[in-house]
């Protein structure tokens, strides 16, 4: 009995030897994949338990020796036996699962004594290994909002050989846009997703440039309430894709086959119209005062002159019957479009061709002109005032032109008549179709 105690304690000493190995071979293995810094939190949170049961195994195989032979020594023997077993393997198969576990890594990350170098240790070794799983969890280690992860992705997008990976700009764009935006994520977003944008159309890589586009309007439309953060956002992106440069020095940007830079360009135009809808359909009055602000500085920087005919059009139509235009969209309008109709007549005066074909069959800034007495119109739905009407036309930059205001007006008549006329004439037409057969004789 008393060597079957030994041969327990020896068990249980053997066991703790083997299981030290096993750490060692796990702490090599996280170093080579996880990177050292995570190796002294593994070691306090995920070994020292196991190594600490295991030694009392060992003092209590120590202690079932002393006792004289009889049948309880035997029974501790083959309980000490088993239990050092089973604890050995328990301990063996955790460790190394813990050791394999990403998520449980970037748990220890969060714990080191300098969380973002742990994190870039981590998301530098996934990058060697082309481990995309990996590189997406470590891009979610810190909130979207969170300073560090600002830092992670400065740190990483500066890093122009890791940029031309497709997959992982694939990767930062998903996390950055997962969820939906916020206000604040919308900021957050903003740095990266403009970096991203901005390093695709320098190499021209109009796929990438697609999907930044595509992703991104489809946060923006999803983004409830729109915000001046999620307009900033969806300006910065035109701005970028139109010009190269900053707000201080820009240039118009230039593709080597322009149909594809004018096929992004035609996405975000397009897509806008998409955002527009989605505020409209929520009844954002709020969101329509942001959205529209941002839309004009966006019409600046773009000079996409017939789009944005086309969507103030809309915006006017819609709108009014809506009941979600404020004084302060259509000012921004009306000043929007004074911008417009001046730089085409300044165009015109200097003989340069009409880019955008508006004014091809009439005279420069007429279709403005037009657009203008249409906003009128809806302001006066929108239950403006008199004072509020002049302010308009004071933005837009008419006021002492008389001929004009006398067309305003003219035109607004006009279209009050004929909708007036129409609806006295579909009443006597449904009056008609209502009498029964041989009515007209009688």
């Amino acid at each position: 009995m008393t060597e079957l105690a030994v041969t327990a304690a020896s068990a249980a000493l053997a066991f703790l030897v083997l299981y030290g190995a096993a750490v060692m071979f796990t702490l090599e293995r996280i170093g080579d994949r996880f990177g050292p810094t995570l190796l002294p939190g593994f070691l306090r949170r995920r070994v020292a338990g196991w190594f600490v049961g295991l030694a009392s195994l060992v003092l209590a195989g120590l202690v079932v020796i002393v006792p004289p032979d009889g049948p309880g020594k035997l029974l501790a023997s083959l309980v000490l036996f088993l239990a050092d077993s089973a604890l050995v393997a328990l301990a063996c198969y955790r460790t190394w699962r813990d050791g394999s576990d990403v998520r449980g890594m970037l748990e220890l990350a969060h714990g080191a004594a300098d969380p973002a170098q742990a994190v870039r240790e981590i998301l530098w070794q996934a990058l060697e290994r082309a481990d995309v799983v990996t590189v997406g969890l470590s891009l979610r280690a810190f909130d979207r909002t969170s300073p560090l992860r600002a830092d992670l992705l400065a740190w990483l997008l500066g890093h122009r050989v890791l940029q031309d990976r497709d997959w992982l700009t694939t990767e930062i764009l998903s996390a950055e846009l997962e969820g939906g935006l916020d206000e604040a994520g919308a900021r957050a977003v903003r740095e990266p997703l403009i970096a991203i944008l901005d390093s695709a159309l320098r190499r021209e890589q109009f796929e990438l440039v697609y999907n930044v586009i595509h992703e991104t309007i489809e946060a923006l439309e999803e983004a409830a309430p729109f915000t001046d953060s999620h307009g900033q956002l969806m300006v910065d992106v035109g701005s970028k894709t139109w010009l190269v440069g900053d707000y201080y020095g820009t240039a118009p940007r230039k593709a080597s086959v322009p149909a594809q830079l004018d096929y992004v360009k035609g996405i975000y135009s397009s897509r806008l119209k998409d955002i527009w809808r989605a505020i409209l359909n929520r009844r954002e009055v709020e969101g329509v005062e942001s959205f529209v602000s941002f839309l004009c500085l966006s019409a600046e920087e773009t000079e996409e002159t017939q789009f944005m005919y086309s969507i103030y059009t809309d915006i006017l139509m819609d709108g009014a019957p809506a009941g979600v235009l404020t004084m302060k969209p259509l000012r921004d309008l009306a000043n929007s479009m004074r911008h417009i109709r001046l730089r085409e007549e300044g165009r015109a005066f200097r003989g340069e061709p009409d880019e955008d074909g508006l004014s091809s069959f009439e005279a420069p800034g007429e279709s403005w002109n037009r657009l203008f007495v249409l906003l009128v119109d809806a302001a006066q739905k929108s239950g403006a005032t008199e004072h509020d009407i002049e302010q308009l036309v004071s933005t837009y930059g008419m006021a002492s032109d008389r001929d004009f205001m006398r067309k305003v007006k003219r035109e607004l008549e006009e279209r009050r008549s004929a909708e007036s006329g129409l609806g006295h004439e579909v009443a006597p037409r449904r009056s008609r179709s209502t009498r029964g057969p041989g009515s007209e004789v009688q």
